[in-house]
């Protein structure tokens, strides 16, 4: 397993036209930042994830290995709600400069 932050390409901000043309934009940006926050912590708490070093590791270190589980499934669920919010202004009709480019 390999920690793969990813930053996000959402708007800082929601234009509350959007939000009310699609309301779960809202929650959206909510679950990145979360997420976001989420492996800024565990990184900075377990710098070896960054590293590669826990991947020689056994189930010993649980709470290291655990982080590096949930680092991953976090920046992997970044990307899926990234791509879902893509579809969802295009559906929408919905346009923003940071993700049409």
């Amino acid at each position: 397993m390999t920690a793969r932050p990813i930053r996000s390409t959402r708007p800082a901000r929601l234009a509350w036209p959007d939000v009310a043309e699609a309301p779960q934009l809202g929650a959206l940006a909510a679950a990145d930042a979360v997420l976001d926050l989420t492996i800024t912590a565990l990184l900075a708490a377990h710098p070896e994830i960054e590293r590669g070093d826990h991947e020689n590791l056994d189930r010993a270190a649980a709470s290291l290995w655990l982080a590096a589980v949930v680092v991953d499934a976090a920046a992997n669920l970044r990307v899926y709600l990234g791509r879902y919010e893509v579809a969802l202004r295009k559906e929408k009709h919905l346009t923003d400069a940071d993700l049409d480019g």
